[in-house]
C-alpha cells in the first residue's frame, strides 16, 4: 500500500534531518502513523503528535532525534517497496540492514512491524522501508 504520500512523508523526514530541523510535518494516514510509531519505538525519533488544523486536515508532528553536535539519528532511510514493484519477503528472507544496526518495516497480517518483531513472530510480508 505505498502509495506517494508515503513516499513524501519519508522525503519530508529524510530532507528535515538533512537542513536539522527540530519538526517536520507529515500528511496523516494510517500507514505513516504506523511507521511513525515503529519509528519512535526503535529510538530513531524523539516523539510524535496528531494534530487537527482545520478540523478537516490532519497532520503528524514529527520531533526529530539528534544526537551530540546535531548528529542525526538517521543516516539513511529509502523506500524499498514501490507502487510499480512490490517486494514482499518471506520469514526466512527478512534482511538485516547495516549488519543489524538498522531495522526494516515490513507490512504483514498482523500489521507493520519491524524487522525484529517479524523474525520473533516468524511473519513475511511486504518489505516497506529500510532505516539506518
Amino acid at each position: 500500500m505505498i502509495t506517494s504520500l508515503t513516499a513524501n512523508a519519508i522525503t519530508s523526514i529524510r530532507n528535515g534531518y538533512t537542513r536539522k530541523l527540530k519538526t517536520v510535518y507529515l500528511p496523516y494516514s494510517k500507514l505513516i502513523l504506523g511507521i511513525v510509531k515503529i519509528l519512535k519505538e526503535e529510538g530513531y525519533i524523539e516523539d510524535f503528535y496528531e494534530e487537527n488544523l482545520d478540523n478537516k486536515k490532519f497532520f503528524i508532528l514529527v520531533k526529530l532525534r539528534y544526537f551530540s553536535k546535531n548528529l542525526p539519528a538517521i543516516k539513511k532511510i529509502s523506500i524499498v517497496s514501490k507502487p510499480g514493484q512490490r517486494i514482499y519477503i518471506n520469514r526466512r528472507k527478512i534482511p538485516w540492514v547495516y549488519n543489524g544496526f538498522g531495522i526494516s518495516i515490513i507490512s504483514t497480517n498482523k500489521g507493520l512491524l519491524s524487522s525484529f518483531k517479524a523474525s520473533q513472530l516468524r511473519v513475511g510480508g511486504e518489505l516497506i522501508l529500510k532505516v539506518f
